[in-house]
């Protein structure tokens, strides 16, 4: 049961990323083999199925970005770092799942920014950081604007790293980059 769920789920991201919502459930039936009288046990409506599929991207996504390690100290610095290691996580993660990135981007347009159980990007730092949010907002009280700012960028450099053809990939990345480590390292320097 479980994999037919993940079946259902992997299909309709491919045809999400591929027809944002004009495609039809019995295509994701025909497409995984199964009814859509079982595509419905599993969720209740088309709108619960793309839901389910924001979920997965996003649980996913987040599973990558708890991955790059904390500073061990986390001073000013460190934790900017950090930071830009998290934005290149998003963006590698993205880089290399076409089909899930242009499917988020779908939700992103769409204005879904994070998943059900997560109102803002506090909550998402809150729950990627774990018990370390505490000293580090404590250490660095700005950390959560940084945040924020890190989670606005990524959405603004997905959608224009993702959605160009035409330029060449690293000298996007390159331009983005400089502008996001200007954005966090010059941040309350005056620059």
């Amino acid at each position: 049961m479980a994999n037919k769920k993940k079946e259902i789920i992997e299909a309709a991201i491919v045809r999400i990323s591929e027809q944002g919502d004009s495609f039809s459930t019995s295509q994701i039936a025909d497409d995984v083999g199964c009814s859509q009288s079982l595509l419905f046990r599993y969720y209740r409506t088309k709108e619960g199925l793309m839901l389910a599929c924001f979920d997965e991207v996003c649980h996913e996504l987040m599973s990558v970005l708890k991955g790059v390690e904390l500073p061990a100290v986390p001073d000013v610095d460190r934790l900017n770092r950090y930071a830009i290691q998290v934005w290149r996580a998003y963006c590698g993660y993205l880089g290399s799942n076409s089909r899930k990135a242009q499917a988020y981007l779908f939700f992103v347009s769409r204005g879904i920014r994070f998943p059900r159980g997560y109102r803002s990007g506090g909550d998402v730092l809150r729950r990627m950081l774990g018990d370390a949010y505490e000293p580090i907002v404590k250490v660095y009280p700005d950390f959560l604007f940084i945040a924020e700012y890190i989670i606005m960028f990524s959405y603004a450099a997905a959608t224009g790293h993702f959605i160009v053809q035409d330029m060449d990939s690293e000298e996007i990345i390159g331009k983005l980059e400089k502008v996001l480590m200007y954005g966090i390292c010059g941040y309350g320097k005056g620059e």
